[in-house]
C-alpha cells in the first residue's frame, strides 16, 4: 500500500508508540498467552462452518408486483424442512414488465443475494423450489439474453440445483410474493333474488302524500334540517 509522504512520516515511529502504550496497560492486567487464547477463537470457528451444510433449500416464487422467498434447514431424522428466514421484495416498474419466466428467474436470483454470506461457499449443494418448470434447465439453457448470461454468471458462485414444485405447494412463498398486490375495488352488492323474477320495483305513495299535505301547511320555521314535516291530525 503506498502512502503519502507526510503519512509516511508521521507513522514511522507508530510501533514504538503502541509499545509504550501498551506496556503500560499491561502493568495492572494479566497478559493472556496468544497460543491459548487463540484455542476458544478456532472452536468457534468449527462451529459456524457446522450450519453451512445444513441448508436444505429455498423455495421462491414471483408475482406481478413481488417476490418472496423462504430458506429452510432440513432437521431431524427422517430430515424435514423447517423454515428459518424469510424475504419478500416489491419489484421496480421495469422489473414488473419482465415475463412470468424471468420474473421467476429475478426471484432465485435475489434470495441467493439475500442470503449470499450463509450460501456461498457452502460445502454440500443445496435446492432452490421454484414453481416454474422450465427454470429446472437453467443450468443446461444455451441461448440467453443479455440479462439472463450476467445472472447465469453470478450463480456460478452457488452450488445448486433447481427444482419443480406446483404453486399448491408453494404456498409461503407465494404468500410473501402477494405482499404488494394493490387492493381490489370491492364488487357492487347483488340482490338476493334475479333479475329474471322481478316485475316492477314497488313505488311509495306516501312520500307523494306528504309532499301534497306540505303544500297546503307548509312546515313552521326553526324545524331541524333533512327531516321532513308532516301534520297530525287529531281523529
Amino acid at each position: 500500500m503506498e502512502f503519502e509522504t507526510g503519512l509516511a512520516q508521521s507513522t514511522k515511529h507508530f510501533s514504538e508508540i503502541v509499545n509504550v502504550i501498551f506496556k503500560g496497560l499491561t502493568e495492572d492486567y494479566d497478559v493472556i498467552e496468544i497460543n491459548q487464547s487463540l484455542r476458544p477463537v478456532e472452536a468457534t470457528e468449527n462451529k459456524l462452518h457446522q450450519p453451512l451444510k445444513c441448508w436444505g433449500g429455498i423455495k421462491v416464487d414471483a408475482s406481478t408486483t413481488g417476490v418472496g422467498a423462504v430458506l429452510s434447514q432440513r432437521q431431524g431424522n427422517p430430515s424435514t424442512l423447517h423454515p428459518c428466514t424469510f424475504f419478500s421484495k416489491k419489484l421496480s416498474p421495469a422489473e414488473q414488465n419482465y415475463d412470468v419466466g424471468n420474473r421467476e428467474l429475478l426471484a432465485i436470483k435475489l434470495a441467493l443475494e439475500e442470503w449470499r454470506h450463509w450460501l456461498e461457499g457452502a460445502t454440500h449443494p443445496f435446492e432452490v423450489i421454484t414453481d416454474h418448470r422450465n427454470l429446472e434447465y437453467l443450468r443446461d439453457a444455451k441461448r440467453l439474453n443479455t440479462r439472463q448470461a450476467r445472472w447465469s454468471l453470478f450463480f456460478t458462485r452457488f452450488n445448486f440445483t433447481v427444482s419443480y414444485r406446483p404453486g399448491s405447494k408453494n404456498i409461503k412463498a407465494d404468500s410473501l410474493s402477494q405482499l404488494y398486490q394493490p387492493d381490489s375495488i370491492p364488487a357492487p352488492p347483488e340482490t338476493i333474488l334475479p333479475p329474471a323474477v322481478i316485475v316492477s320495483p314497488i313505488q311509495w305513495s306516501l312520500d307523494d302524500h306528504i309532499a301534497e299535505a306540505t303544500l297546503a301547511e307548509p312546515a313552521p320555521p326553526g324545524g331541524p334540517e333533512g327531516r321532513t314535516y308532516t301534520h297530525l291530525k287529531d281523529y
